[in-house]
């Protein structure tokens, strides 16, 4: 190994670990409230009330085994208190 390919290497583990020890910023704290209002919001929008989603993981699996389809699953935690 050349030299400058160690002082790469070492640059880069460097960057890493800082990048790594970086703490998340934190978001402000929301009431039970605030999060069933802001999914109550969400939820009303056109787009959403017109899908058959469903919201149980089993029953999704369960359904998609029967009509020889995938799942498409998405999850989020924005509305978790």
């Amino acid at each position: 190994m050349r030299p400058n390919s160690i002082g790469l290497i070492f640059a880069l583990i460097a960057g890493a670990a800082w990048a790594g020890a970086q703490q998340p910023k934190q978001r402000p704290e929301k009431s039970p409230e605030e999060f069933t209002r802001l999914f109550e919001e969400k939820s009303a929008k056109p787009w959403i009330r017109k899908g058959a989603w469903l919201t149980d993981f089993d029953e999704a699996c369960a359904q998609a085994k029967k009509q020889g389809k995938l799942v498409f699953a998405y999850f989020t935690r924005s509305y978790a208190y």
